[in-house]
């Protein structure tokens, strides 16, 4: 019942899809980040949807670009990507960590926060723009929504605490960490090797700038707020899921111009 419960709270906090609530209290908690992979899975599968119906509408690249955008969105509810602006806000306030990690608590939104988002939307839209619009590259381009909460997921559960939270001692379980951990672990290595198989070299790069954004994370962000956080957990799957893209289009145009 509880693995159940953890279900259930991970598509309603980590995602914006419909469903039944489960109390915050509950230990179900420790369960739910094993399965934050699988809202990953049902991005994935909403974008190869978007690109079948694509296929059959008349040619129209840039409106299938918005879809492997805005989609994301919509399924998560932004929850990571409101993670990414607050982080954004913190990091160019250059505080010291206590002061960074009472903005990373602030509702509302700075200028930085916007400017951040502003440039991450852009970017994305042009890297999706540039993706070659095939199965296998489409498929690859899926798998990294799996990628980056599987490691989202390991994340939260083994980098420093910044200021453990209840919520973060109840997704810490003792009893549920290293089946957790096994899980994620599974989740990683099934999108790595998907990535691979999918999309080849270019996979293989993204797959590598995945686990740079990863070891960033750890070496990097976790210095600069004194320990690591859910803001910062959006902040890592949100920029994995844009350097993993950056990944597969750079890569697959430097091997046609080769």
């Amino acid at each position: 019942m509880s693995a159940l419960q953890g279900l259930v709270i991970a598509f309603s906090t980590f995602s914006g899809i419909p469903g039944p609530r489960v109390s915050w209290g509950s230990k179900g908690m420790g369960w739910a980040l094993m399965f934050l992979p699988l809202v990953g899975i049902c991005i994935g599968a909403a974008l190869l949807g978007w690109f079948a119906i694509s296929q059959i509408l008349p040619d129209m690249p840039v409106l299938l670009a918005v879809g492997y955008t805005v989609i994301p969105i919509l399924i998560t509810g932004a929850i990571h990507l409101d993670g990414f602006c607050d982080t954004a806000d913190a990091l160019a306030s250059n505080a010291e960590p206590p002061r960074r990690q009472q903005i990373l608590r602030d509702p509302h939104m700075g200028a930085f926060a916007v400017i951040a988002l502003v440039v991450y939307i852009l970017v994305f839209f042009g890297l999706a723009f540039s993706l070659p619009a095939t199965w296998v590259f489409v498929a690859a381009f899926a798998s990294v929504f799996v990628l980056s909460r599987a490691l989202g997921g390991l994340a939260t559960l083994w980098f420093t605490s910044a200021e453990p939270s209840q919520l973060a001692l109840s997704l810490r379980n003792p009893r549920t960490k290293t089946p957790s951990t096994v899980l994620l672990a599974f989740w990683t290595i099934a999108s790595a090797a998907a990535l691979i198989c999918f999309a080849g070299t270019a996979g293989a790069v993204a797959l590598m700038l995945s686990a740079l954004v990863f070891i960033a994370a750890r070496v990097w962000l976790v210095r600069q707020f004194g320990g690591f956080s859910g803001d910062l957990a959006g902040w890592l799957i949100q920029m994995i899921e844009l350097t993993a893209l950056a990944g597969l289009v750079f890569t697959n145009l430097v091997l046609q111009a080769l």
